[in-house]
């Protein structure tokens, strides 16, 4: 793969080899859209451009994470499927659960719960 050319990369565990731990499904991929469903496990992903008319999203059991603009994030579902983490290093996105959240750069927001749904965030230094 032409690096220069890429629009998007995808990381799975700490050095990007594939991890047992981690179940994910592309739901959606082509010029305008990556959706993307992750059960368990950690997906670490660099969008390095995103136009007006794109979209990157990534759907666990509990929300559905979209990337705003360019970003490097990491997100980790747990198992029984009720907490995700979502991490922005650079970038800015969005959490979509019954209303929007935005997660902006060093920002970590950790969400628990399925059918009552518990939001904390913090900045990282």
């Amino acid at each position: 793969m032409d690096r220069q050319r890429a629009r998007a990369e995808l990381h799975i565990g700490s050095r990007g080899d594939p991890s047992p731990a981690t179940l994910f499904f592309i739901l959606n991929l082509d010029d305008r859209m990556a959706q993307i469903r992750l059960t368990e496990g950690t997906l670490t992903c660099a969008c390095g451009r995103l136009e007006q008319d794109e979209a990157f999203e990534i759907d666990t059991p509990n929300l559905a994470f979209s990337i705003l603009r360019p970003a490097t994030t990491r997100s980790t579902s747990t198992k029984p499927a009720d907490t995700t983490v979502v991490s922005v290093r650079d970038g800015e996105g969005e959490v979509t659960v019954v209303h929007r959240l935005y997660i902006h750069p060093r920002e970590t927001g950790t969400f628990a719960g399925i059918d009552q749904l518990d939001a904390h965030s913090e900045l990282r230094p």
